[in-house]
């Protein structure tokens, strides 16, 4: 995952261009894992790269759904 070197060395734009694509690719694949995983990196990234702090909320929302879409039926 290229975005982990770009978070090492602090660029943050690039981390964020890498796991925006990397969301999308876990997306097609049907990852909920690694999805949640770039998720992550994505708001660390967005934070540290003082962009603002709604992006903390765009996570909750993805992973709120991507926990919601992993539930059994009732």
């Amino acid at each position: 995952m290229p975005s982990h070197t770009f978070t090492r060395v602090g660029d943050w734009q690039a981390s964020i261009n890498a796991n925006i694509a990397s969301i999308a690719a876990a997306r097609r694949e049907g990852s909920t894992a690694e999805e949640l995983h770039a998720s992550d990196y994505l708001m660390e990234a967005r934070v540290l790269g003082d962009e603002s702090v709604q992006h903390v909320g765009e996570f909750v929302l993805v992973a709120t759904r991507l926990r919601d879409e992993r539930q059994p039926e009732d």
